[in-house]
């Protein structure tokens, strides 16, 4: 309506998924099949998994005088050699991909 182009969808992400063995192998793939049949969605391939790391990273504070400022850091600068780190980088080559930036 705003003379814009549609934004295109390249899919839906999992992500805060419970790494939980038997719940990635038995209930993830049933969701997945869901989501996609249901909403006519693509699925991304990447998963992001729900990982201490990750809530430590956005938990950062500091305190400036009396007050406990949130200062959250990347997964990249927090843990760099983490599962966390090697999902968000699988996801970010994925998604250039299907771009054609890569």
């Amino acid at each position: 309506m705003m003379n814009k182009p549609d934004i295109e969808i390249l899919g839906v992400l999992p992500c805060k998924i419970n790494p939980n063995s038997r719940f990635v192998q038995y209930t993830l793939p049933k969701q997945i099949q869901t989501v996609s049949q249901r909403y006519k969605l693509n699925v991304m391939e990447t998963v992001i998994f729900q990982r201490e790391e990750l809530a430590k990273c956005i938990d950062k504070t500091r305190q400036v005088g009396e007050l406990e400022i949130p200062e959250p850091s990347s997964i990249f600068d927090y843990a760099p050699d983490s599962s966390s780190c090697q999902e968000f980088e699988s996801l970010a080559n994925k998604v250039l991909n299907k771009i054609g930036l890569q």
